[in-house]
């Protein structure tokens, strides 16, 4: 009885395939994914940063036009950004 437990368990791991090479693999791929995964929340937060600045120049230079004409300036306001998460999952 073992023996044949001992074939069941074997059948299911192909020759070709080395277990330890295999987690290696799998673990060296996990690994790229976390440092990918950083690398684009690093350049989210850079963009979100550079958006928002973005968008604050944009009011100091409407309120700069209201104060120099002395009239509330014409069309609408500027938006705030959006933070990249929530474009992400407000597009889904």
């Amino acid at each position: 009885m073992l023996a044949l437990a001992e074939a069941a368990d074997q059948s299911t791991v192909l020759d070709c395939v080395s277990l330890p090479g295999e987690i290696k693999r799998r673990e060296d791929r996990l690994a790229a994914i976390a440092r990918a995964k950083t690398a684009i929340q690093a350049r989210a937060k850079e963009r979100d940063a550079h958006e928002q600045a973005e968008y604050q120049a944009r009011l100091a230079q409407r309120e700069a036009r209201q104060k120099a004409s002395g009239k509330k300036p014409g069309g609408k306001p500027p938006t705030p950004p959006q933070p990249a998460h929530a474009r992400t999952t407000s597009s889904t």
